[in-house]
């Protein structure tokens, strides 16, 4: 389930509304290397291994200015924009796949409010 909350700005008579997720708890590579040793099997110090190669593979093919395909999640792709006449990279953009799409239009979705 993920919490939103709604926050309306009025603007002179033309409000607008901003939906923002609640943060909840940041989730480590260690604990999804926990999470897949007890529903997989495979030791969680061999699935950081694993994850920590992942991370440096695709670390060097975005270097190469190739995207890095993650079936059933989306694609990754340097985020690039100017620092005055620097063209420079300072984020990774995910591009959802059709897979995930689906997955997130059946997230279900709780509004926080303020009691």
């Amino acid at each position: 389930m993920i919490k939103y909350k709604k926050t309306v700005r009025g603007n002179f008579g033309h409000p607008s509304i901003d939906v923002r997720p609640v943060q909840g708890k940041t989730v480590s590579s260690k604990e999804i290397a926990m999470e897949i040793e007890k529903t997989v099997g495979i030791p969680a110090i061999r699935t950081m291994s694993v994850l920590n190669a992942f991370v440096e593979m695709a670390y060097n093919h975005l270097e190469d200015g190739e995207p890095v395909l993650l079936d059933g999640l989306g694609t990754l792709k340097p985020g690039l924009s100017l620092e005055g006449e620097t063209v420079v990279a300072k984020k990774i953009n995910l591009i959802a796949s059709t897979q995930m799409k689906e997955r997130l239009n059946g997230f279900l979705l709780l509004e926080e409010t303020a009691d």
